[in-house]
């Protein structure tokens, strides 16, 4: 008598995932962690599709909704989860499973401060999920990749020279610290122009600032230089991942003290990122079980026609 096979051939196919995200911009950490959640749904085994977006990751596998997959599926019966992140607003796609993807405070960049009681809410780190919800439901996806930015055989580790500076949306930074932009090389949304260029940056310099929670700060991290995150309205005092990664290698101040206290914990962090990249699938694997037991809630109109989104 034969064995049945572990995984069937003709398994009843799962929900597929539609994903809204902006066009993909290696320099935005939210960006990232919305095609890179598409790429590792569909790496799991699962359908998932980006809806129409003017760029995408070449290397990463994020197929993009067409009008034509969208009514496939609504002919075989194949109910899409529609995933947003706390920057959307209402529920455009009109989808009837709708999940938040919580990146970021809500209402902090966009978006809405408060969702839906049908909406299921996941978050990126422990302390952006909101009081009452599944403290299962955090989604710690490491958005650095490790292979390009760490510090290992680093020739430059003991004689490391110059401080870089970067201001990310917090633009008036350069007014306000003069005298620190002075004596900073600028880090740009557009320079260093690859990920290797930026890591063999952070792997010869002695810090860089930074005014808000920004991945720029882990990538350095992990290439042995501390971060300094400076007061400005765009940071709260609680870094991102706080939970998951502490704020090891992280300096709040600019002072001797401070700085050599960052440099101290970088290879805590640096071994706390590794074991986060271990417990993220099992965090997927719990997104993928709830997610996919979602019900389907009535909407006031069928969903538009994919389109571009910028």
């Amino acid at each position: 008598m034969t064995t049945p096979p572990s995984r069937p051939l003709h398994a009843i196919p799962q929900r597929p995932y539609y994903i809204e995200a902006p066009a993909y911009r290696r320099n935005s950490a939210g960006i990232r962690v919305m095609h890179l959640l598409c790429h590792l749904l569909n790496r799991s085994g699962h359908d998932a599709y980006l809806y129409p977006t003017a760029a995408t990751n070449p290397l990463w596998h994020t197929p993009v909704l067409t009008p034509e997959l969208a009514q496939q599926h609504a002919q075989a019966g194949r109910r899409p989860i529609t995933v947003y992140p706390e920057v959307v607003s209402g529920n455009p796609r009109n989808g009837t499973s709708v999940v938040r993807y919580l990146l970021n405070r809500p209402g902090l960049i966009g978006g809405d401060a408060e969702f839906p009681v049908s909406d299921l809410i996941f978050a990126y780190t422990q302390h952006l999920l909101p009081d009452g919800e599944d403290p299962e439901h955090v989604l710690f996806m490491p958005p650095i990749d490790s292979s390009i930015f760490h510090n290992s055989d680093n020739p430059h580790d003991g004689r490391r020279q110059g401080w870089l500076l970067y201001p990310g949306r917090h633009a008036a930074a350069l007014e306000e610290h003069k005298d620190l932009a002075a004596q900073c090389t600028l880090i740009t949304h557009s320079w260093p122009a690859s990920p290797q260029e930026m890591a063999a940056l952070f792997r010869q310099s002695e810090r860089v600032f930074c005014f808000e929670s920004t991945s720029i700060a882990l990538e350095a991290i992990l290439c042995g230089c501390p971060a300094v995150v400076l007061p400005s309205p765009l940071f709260n005092g609680t870094p991102l991942g706080i939970e998951e990664l502490g704020t090891h290698g992280l300096a709040f101040a600019n002072t001797p003290e401070a700085i050599q206290e960052a440099i101290a914990g970088i290879p805590l962090a640096q071994e706390k990122y590794a074991k986060a990249e271990d417990r993220f699938w099992e965090q997927l694997d719990a997104f993928i079980r709830d997610t996919q037991a979602m019900p389907c809630t009535p909407v006031a109109a069928a969903p538009p026609e994919p389109s571009i989104a910028q």
